[in-house]
This record gives C-alpha cells, sequence and structure tokens, in this order.
C-alpha cells in the first residue's frame, strides 16, 4: 500500500498543491471509497485552470473522467429507473426520461457535490477561485461527474446480483464497490424528489374570469353618437362604416390561431417557467409532440484546456436550435435556449 501513495506524492505533492495523503484519506471517507490509484481521486479533483499554476505543467485536469463520469452516471440512474416502479407499476419511457433529465441536471449534481464537500478540495487557479469558483455550479457538477468517473476507472462500473438487481447500499465495510453503488446512493434523494415531482398531481385549471360590467355600460354612450353619424351620411347618401364589427372579427380570429407548440397536436404546453433550457425543451417537445429532443455535436475546436463545442437540437428529426459552449453541456443549453425561442 505505501508504494501507490509514494507514487501519489512524487507527481502530486509538491509544496504549491494544498491536498495532501491526509486530505485524500478525508475525501475518501466521505465519499465511502477506497481507491487503489489515488491519482483518479486528485485528477478528478483538479479544475483546467490549475494547469496554468506553477507545478500543473503535464498535469491532467478532470475534463476526461467527467466526460467518462457522465455517461456513467446516465446509465446508472436509467437502469435504477428501469427496475424501479411508481405505485407498483412499471414507469414508461417518457416519465424515466423526465426523471433521469432532474437527476442528472447541473444543479442537481452541484447540491450532491456540495453535500460532500468536493468544493473545499478542488485544485483550481487563484484566478478562478478568487471568482467564486470552488461554489459554482458547473465546477461543482463537473467535479462529482469525474468523481464517478474516477470510480470506475479505480472500482469498475458495477454488477448485477440477488437475482436481477443491483446492489446499491454500500457492503459491509460501509465503502462503495462500485461507480454504480456510488451514483444511486449519493442521489437517491435526488431521484426521489424528481419522482414525486413527476408524478406530482397537475394543478387545478383557473376558474374563467367573469367579464367585466364596465363594457355594457359603455354601449349606450356609443349608441348616442350613432344617430349624429348616420345623419352625417344620410345627408350624402352614404352608409355608415363597419369598422368596429370586422376588426372584432379579426380579433377573435388572432385569439383562436395556436401557438407554435401548440400546433402539433393541439395539446397545451407546459409551464416551463424557471426551468432548466434543457429540461423545458424537453418537457415541451414530449407534452405537444410526443417525442425527446435529440442534440448533435457538428463541431468541436480549440485545445484541451480551450475548447469549444457547436450543439445542434433537433426535434422529430428538424433542427430547432443551435449554440456553443465551452463544453458539451453548455452548448446543449445553449441550442435549448434557442429551441425554446423557435417553439414560442
Amino acid at each position: 500500500m505505501a508504494a501507490p501513495v509514494a507514487v501519489m506524492l512524487n507527481r502530486f505533492g509538491g509544496p504549491q498543491d494544498p491536498l495532501g495523503y491526509q486530505q485524500i484519506s478525508q475525501i475518501q471517507q466521505t465519499l465511502r471509497v477506497n481507491f487503489h490509484n489515488r491519482d483518479l481521486l486528485k485528477t478528478a479533483l483538479m479544475h483546467k485552470s490549475y494547469l496554468n499554476e506553477p507545478g500543473g505543467e503535464g498535469l491532467e485536469c478532470n475534463e476526461r473522467l467527467e466526460f467518462l463520469g457522465d455517461a456513467a452516471l446516465g446509465l446508472a440512474i436509467a437502469e435504477y429507473l428501469y427496475d424501479a416502479t411508481s405505485n407498483g407499476n412499471k414507469m414508461s419511457e417518457g416519465e424515466m426520461t423526465l426523471i433521469r433529465s432532474k437527476v442528472v441536471d447541473t444543479k442537481t449534481l452541484a447540491a450532491a457535490a456540495r453535500e460532500l464537500n468536493l468544493g473545499e478540495y478542488l485544485l483550481m487557479g487563484k484566478g478562478e477561485e478568487r471568482s467564486g469558483g470552488r461554489n459554482k455550479p458547473r465546477n461543482l457538477a463537473g467535479a462529482f461527474e469525474a468523481v464517478v468517473g474516477a470510480i470506475m476507472l479505480d472500482k469498475g462500473y458495477g454488477r448485477k446480483s440477488r437475482g436481477n438487481h443491483y446492489v446499491i447500499l454500500p457492503s459491509i465495510t460501509g465503502q462503495h464497490q462500485s461507480a454504480r453503488e456510488f451514483c444511486v446512493s449519493a442521489l437517491e434523494g435526488a431521484i426521489v424528489a424528481a419522482h414525486d415531482e413527476v408524478f406530482a398531481e397537475p394543478p387545478k385549471p383557473p376558474k374563467p374570469k367573469k367579464a367585466k360590467p364596465a363594457a355594457a355600460k359603455k354601449t349606450p354612450s356609443a349608441a348616442k353618437k350613432t344617430p349624429n353619424a348616420n345623419a352625417k351620411n344620410a345627408n350624402s347618401g352614404k352608409s355608415a362604416p363597419k369598422t368596429t364589427q370586422g376588426a372584432s372579427a379579426k380579433s377573435a380570429q388572432a385569439k383562436k390561431k395556436p401557438s407554435a407548440a401548440q400546433s402539433a397536436n393541439g395539446k397545451k404546453a407546459p409551464n416551463t417557467a424557471g426551468k432548466h433550457p434543457k429540461t423545458a425543451l424537453q418537457e415541451l417537445t414530449q407534452a405537444t409532440r410526443g417525442v425527446t429532443p435529440e442534440y448533435r455535436i457538428v463541431k468541436q475546436s480549440g485545445k484541451s484546456n480551450a475548447m469549444t463545442f457547436v450543439v445542434r437540437a433537433h426535434v422529430s428529426g428538424k433542427l430547432m436550435g443551435e449554440g456553443s459552449g465551452a463544453s458539451k453541456k453548455a452548448a446543449e443549453t445553449k441550442a435549448a435556449e434557442a429551441a425554446l425561442k423557435a417553439f414560442r
């Protein structure tokens, strides 16, 4: 056991490295994971800004582990939901998709990272730290996914046992033995909250408002003016214009015209105010069209520590929005925002 520790200290244990053997041990205790290769855990906590600091040359940031962890996390939640039931019934594809999207959302993962105190141990540049980098949701969510990727490489993803179900609780030693165990255990509360939100009873529609009597009071005054207008027109041999009636008809037709989000199947679009753009777009497309949006990376450029991604959001094969960002998730969010504007 001494050899891996020595390697870790030789690689990372310089005077400018805030994480040492004691801190790594504390993190492992919080995560309930004993790493065979502790370098993986250290890399998972290394923000790309740290590479610009003295002593950061030649090291690897956590973005590759984040990519791996993102895939493992999505699969772990999907499998857990596939085996789960709601009120004794298996959940539909749409219901499982909605729950998973809420669980793997940046805000949810950042909250899970805060509970594990990952922000305190993040390795980052001085500028990033001064800007509040230890508490930024994007950094925290990325660190959580990177930790999942590190656990997967060190412990494996997880295997089914006890019939056809995965073991999701820590072993008798109290330690997680796989990435899947860690994901479900760390996000169990978020899964339950997302389930309750998806299956909550829809709010009752508001009662229709009664017509205001003020409109009726104005009628006599309008009637009084009519004879004068008719008298003038009678003198000139012309009939009174009917502009008010025509305007009313056009106004009624404009009110009946369905929105872009309703035109596909006539269903009313759900209220997505205040929700993450990807979640909002998914709920909107599933409610109005019965499909899930698809995100496609169309361009990827830049160096490893300054990448730019261009992503397009498609609904039923049709391009609805495009966005770019420094990460795949950021670009998908921008594409979702553009697609939402197209729907409205």
